[in-house]
Parts: C-alpha cells; sequence; structure tokens
C-alpha cells in the first residue's frame, strides 16, 4: 500500500494548491483573531512536527517531563494525546496496564516510562483539557503531543520538531510532499529542534539549518541527537540483555514505524546477523501478523526477536507465544547549552501562569 502512494504521489501535484489554500487560510482566521483559541489558567507546552511521518515527537515529550521534574517541585505534568490508530473514541486516562488498541503505543509507551505523570487520550483536546482538569490535579501542566496545528487551544510554549535528515526547508505541501501546512508556518515556533543529528555538526551545517528554517528572528534553533540504552529490555523488568551478549547472534527485526532505516541500521550494529520485516506506521498487529513473524523466526534460526519501544507496546498482547522479544530504548539528548535554553523556555512557559516567577 505504502509502495502505491509513493508511486501516485507524483501525479497528485495539482491538489498541492488546494491543499495550500486551505492550510492558508485556516491559519490566517486564527492570526486575525476571526477563529479564537481557546484558552485556560494552566501552562500547556505543545510538541508537534509540519511534516508527516517520524520527527521523534514521543522522545521530546520524555525528555520535556524530565527537564520540568528536574526544574522544579510542586507540577503535576500531564501529557494528552490524540491516541492515533486506536479502536476507541472519546476520553481515556492511560494506565500502565492500558491495552494498546484502547489508548496507542505513543500514550502507552509515556505512561510506562512515566508511572507517576497522568496521561491521557482525547481526539477532541478541548474536551481533553477539561476532563482532565476535573481530576483535581494541582498544579498541572499540559503537554500536547502532536499540537502543532492545533491552533484552536492557546499555548505558552510551541515546539516545532523537523528531522536532521529530511528537514522542512527541503520538503513540499501534501500530497506530493510531507508538509502539513507551508514551511512559514515555522514563524509560529516558541522554540526549533532538529532532531537525529549527527554528534558532532559543523557551525556551517548548523549555519545552514539557522537561515534555511523559516522562524521568528529571535526563535532559538537547537540541535538534538538519539541516545541509545546500553542495553536490552524485554517484558520484565529484570529481564534484560547486556550488548556484549549479543553480538555474535541472530536476530529478526520487525518495526511498525514511519522511518525504519535508522532503527535496522542499529540492529545490523547490534548484532552478527539481522533480517528485517517492515509493517506499516502505527500497525495493529493481529494473529495473523505474529503466525508470519513465528513462522520467519523459526525458519530462520534466529536467536532473539527485536523491535521498537513503540511496537513493543503493540506487541504487549502477544507475550505469552512470542520468543525472546526485546527493545532498545532511545532518548533525546542535546548539549549543555542546548539544555540551558530548553530549560529557559519552559519556565518561562511556566511563569506566563504565575506557577513560578522568574528573575
Amino acid at each position: 500500500m505504502l509502495k502505491v502512494l509513493l508511486f501516485i504521489r507524483p501525479f497528485l501535484f495539482f491538489l498541492t494548491p488546494v491543499y495550500f489554500l486551505i492550510s492558508f487560510f485556516r491559519n490566517k482566521l486564527y492570526d486575525f483573531g476571526i477563529l479564537v483559541s481557546y484558552t485556560q489558567d494552566h501552562p500547556v507546552i505543545s510538541i508537534g512536527n509540519i511534516s508527516v511521518g517520524g520527527t521523534g515527537k514521543t522522545p521530546c515529550v520524555a525528555l520535556v517531563l524530565t527537564r520540568l521534574e528536574h526544574l522544579i517541585d510542586g507540577i503535576n505534568p500531564v501529557v494528552l494525546s490524540r491516541g492515533y490508530n486506536r479502536t476507541t473514541k472519546g476520553f481515556f486516562i492511560v494506565s500502565s496496564t492500558s491495552h494498546c488498541d484502547e489508548v496507542g503505543d505513543e500514550p502507552l509507551m509515556i505512561k510506562r516510562k512515566f508511572p507517576k505523570i497522568t496521561v491521557a487520550v482525547s481526539e477532541n483536546r478541548k474536551d481533553g483539557l477539561e476532563k482532565v482538569k476535573n481530576h483535581s490535579l494541582q498544579n498541572p501542566v499540559f503537554v500536547l503531543d502532536d499540537g502543532y496545528q492545533r491552533r484552536d487551544i492557546k499555548k505558552d510554549l510551541e515546539i516545532l520538531l523537523t528531522t536532521y535528515s529530511h528537514p522542512i526547508f527541503q520538503d513540499t505541501l501534501m500530497p506530493t510532499g510531507n508538509l502539513r501546512e507551508s514551511a512559514n508556518g515555522c514563524k509560529r515556533a516558541d522554540l526549533v529542534i532538529v532532531t537525529k543529528c549527527p554528534r558532532h555538526l559543523s557551525t556551517e551545517i548548523k549555519d545552514r539549518f539557522l537561515s534555511s528554517i523559516k522562524t521568528a528572528p529571535e526563535t532559538p534553533l537547537l540541535f538534538s541527537s538519539i541516545a541509545y540504552s546500553n542495553c536490552l529490555k524485554s517484558f520484565r523488568k529484570d529481564a534484560t540483555l547486556k550488548l556484549e551478549e549479543i553480538k555474535n547472534s541472530r536476530a529478526l527485526v520487525v518495526s511498525g514505524i514511519a522511518n525504519p532505516q535508522d532503527f535496522e541500521r542499529r540492529a545490523q550494529e547490534l548484532f552478527g546477523h539481522t533480517e528485517h520485516i517492515r509493517f506499516p506506521d502505527h500497525h495493529a498487529y493481529r494473529k495473523k501478523d505474529i503466525e508470519s513473524i513465528l513462522s520467519r523466526y523459526r525458519s530462520e534460526n534466529h536467536d532473539f526477536l527485536l523491535t521498537t519501544e513503540k511496537d513493543f507496546m503493540r506487541l504487549l498482547p502477544y507475550r505469552p507465544i512470542l520468543p525472546p522479544l526485546y527493545y532498545q530504548e532511545i532518548n533525546m539528548t542535546l548539549n549543555t547549552e542546548g539544555l540551558e535554553q530548553l530549560d529557559k523556555s519552559l519556565l518561562q512557559a511556566l511563569s506566563k501562569n504565575n506557577i513560578i516567577r522568574t528573575p
């Protein structure tokens, strides 16, 4: 299906002007105050993108939650997500034992990483904000997952993500490209993070990104990298594998994410031999998929089954029949200067609602 969509994309160029006009006039209605954004009394931090596909929103949400916990006591971060590709409708509070079909893979992943934090899903974000407030949390700080296009909600901090390998300025509008709106939408961002960067970037490359991304003049631009955990994790917290234990092993690599290339490249670095099975992004695994995975696993005498952390959430219901299944945790990292700027932006957002006072 994905190959068919990629093939027909060039033939849909005539729809791009239509898409542009729709997104342009919608944004202008908000810019001119004809459409009014919903405002409430607690800080709202939005993390999102202009591009369709994996820009690293979930690792960024995790980083923001970690920094909020580090910065100030007495606040209650609340993650609010749409719960993409779930089979349910309406508002749900996510628990660590929730089913992926009920709440979505990314909210479940966040809840399992941060069990003390409230995570909720609602396709109507305004309704979700109101219902979370009814839970009588003291000093809630809302973190909107994939909230950049939600102009109907006023935010105190708008964080925009773009990837190093497929930056916004090298893309075009849907349906021929991956942009949800014009690149001029970057001007709404309070902070831009270029994700999945190599560890060391030259000043020339950083300057090229700075001059090419159409932000407001004073908007900070940060560069983040991926950091991998030093072990593989499984169903039980104590079931971990050190990386040196798997170097000469054979692994079947299974993923259902937007851009699996980096994950597959990492798997090849970890194991002596790998084979890959790709599913569509946010794929809902069913019994026939599991049977196919098991057949491939057994026929090739693999030692391990490796998947992404998000896919792991979707495969949890099948753990009684799956072979040894592992994932490697990934985190977003910033250098010292980048962390200081992120902290500064978060503190400014909280100060707008008098949760804290900045000097």
